[in-house]
């Protein structure tokens, strides 16, 4: 009888223990959260960035901090910058221009005619003589139509405006008459009758054979319109200007040796205000 007792109690035991968990809970079918298997949920970011010729990487994370990393191609395309200017074009002679990539240094090269007209013709000295006319109780006058107006007193005021050597310290100075011969010569063709018209300045000192001259200011707004030709390195220009001194628009009819090409200023022959602008001009 023994012996069932304790075959029934050892049944009860083991039936308790398959029931239930430590805390009581059931425990047959389920297993506890904590044991479940983990799933990797991953976020991609670019970690370095590719360019034209390097390898970029893209790093993978899980909130778990696993993590792993992939290429990323090298793109093959530039980051090119603007294009700069080598040399500049002029009429008859393409320009020069560069654009280097900002990743790995890469550098082209192409021609341009950008800006020729302007390069080719657009010198200080035509703004320099056409700021100035001829001044009379305080006004100053307009220049004809059809004259000339490269002038004695003009090329002084050029003069006044640009020249920067050892004669000058102030906007006030005093120059020799050799000097300013000397200054002009490489932009006018200098006669001995615009030498003479010179002397006859009221700011010319026969006793010292030197000008005052003071700096004139300035006011005009110059535009190349376009050019003719005339074989070899002559050329006639045409100009529009707006001058504080008219209240109509002038056209200027200027014929010009074009010495730029050989590293030399061009130099002005004659300059004559026009009523309007011809029609067979290269622009």
């Amino acid at each position: 009888m023994k012996k069932i007792l304790i075959l029934l109690l050892t049944a009860l035991l083991l039936l308790g223990l398959t029931a239930c968990g430590e805390d009581g809970s059931e425990t047959t079918g389920s297993t506890p959260e904590a044991t479940k298997p983990h799933t990797h949920d991953y976020t991609g970011e670019v970690t370095t960035a590719a360019t034209c010729d390097k390898e970029g990487v893209k790093t993978f994370t899980c909130a778990c901090g696993d993590s792993y990393t992939e290429k990323i191609d090298a793109t093959g395309e530039h980051t090119w910058g603007n294009w700069k200017t080598e040399t500049e074009a002029l009429i008859g002679r393409d320009g020069t221009q560069t654009r280097t990539c900002s990743a790995c240094a890469a550098a082209e090269s192409r021609r341009t005619t950008e800006g020729a007209l302007q390069n080719s013709f657009g010198e200080y000295g035509i703004e320099r003589l056409m700021e100035h006319w001829p001044v009379e109780n305080g006004w100053a006058q307009e220049v004809p139509l059809q004259e000339e107006a490269i002038r004695g007193f003009m090329l002084l005021h050029f003069v006044s405006a640009q020249y920067n050597g050892p004669d000058r310290t102030d906007e006030e100075f005093t120059i020799s008459f050799d000097a300013v011969v000397e200054f002009l010569s490489p932009y006018f063709y200098i006669t001995e009758s615009i030498k003479a018209e010179m002397k006859q300045d009221y700011r010319y000192d026969a006793a010292t054979d030197r000008f005052n001259l003071n700096y004139p200011g300035s006011g005009l707004n110059m535009d190349v319109r376009g050019y003719v030709h005339n074989g070899g390195n002559r050329y006639t220009v045409y100009y529009y200007t707006e001058t504080p001194y008219f209240d109509y628009p002038s056209y200027w009819k200027v014929e010009i040796e074009f010495l730029l090409p050989e590293g030399q200023p061009n130099k002005y022959l004659s300059i004559i205000r026009i009523p309007e602008l011809p029609e067979n001009i290269t622009k």
